[in-house]
């Protein structure tokens, strides 16, 4: 079976930038014209309400190595137009020698606290 997947940052459940205007339509478009099944990958922006809220079910959790140690990664999964994916480390602190910032405790989120959404 052919899919074709989308990864993004940003999706109408996590508005960041402009981004999500094209998220809202490009699954669809390239569904379309490629005619085969189309997902979106995109992580679980856990402080932002509209993905906190989702009705998504966990479907995986899988071990990914990161600064040498495996970090525990839920998938979920949320059907509406398309299959949307969400990838969560929400659990896992960064060491410090891997933030970007002071405050980038936790990946997904410093770009929200950089532009003062949080």
């Amino acid at each position: 079976m052919q899919k074709l997947l989308v990864v993004a940052y940003e999706s109408r459940f996590a508005r960041c930038g402009g981004i999500t205007a094209v998220m809202n339509y490009l699954p669809g478009y390239l569904r379309s014209a490629a005619g085969i099944a189309t997902s979106v990958i995109t992580p679980f922006h856990h402080k932002i309400p509209e993905t906190r809220s989702l009705p998504a079910r966990l479907i995986a959790t899988v071990d990914v190595p990161f600064v040498g140690k495996p970090v525990e990664v839920k998938i979920y999964r949320y059907d509406d137009r398309w299959h949307w994916y969400f990838v969560d480390a929400q659990d896992y602190a960064l060491p410090e020698a891997s933030r970007l910032a002071e405050n980038d405790v936790r990946f997904f989120v410093v770009i929200r606290y950089s532009l003062g959404l949080l």
